[in-house]
């Protein structure tokens, strides 16, 4: 049996942007797309 590498995916994933003057962190669960996480801050994000 040979050996193989297994690359194990994210479970999840952190991006930050830049909104106006504000930075704005995304955190994304890959394998869950309804997870969701609580902040006592939010900030208005248009397409």
């Amino acid at each position: 049996m040979s050996e193989q590498t297994r690359k194990r995916t994210p479970e999840t994933k952190f991006t930050e942007f830049e909104v106006g003057s504000e930075t704005v962190a995304l955190i994304a669960d890959v394998a869950n797309e309804r997870a969701w996480i609580q902040s006592n801050q939010t900030v208005a994000v248009e397409p």
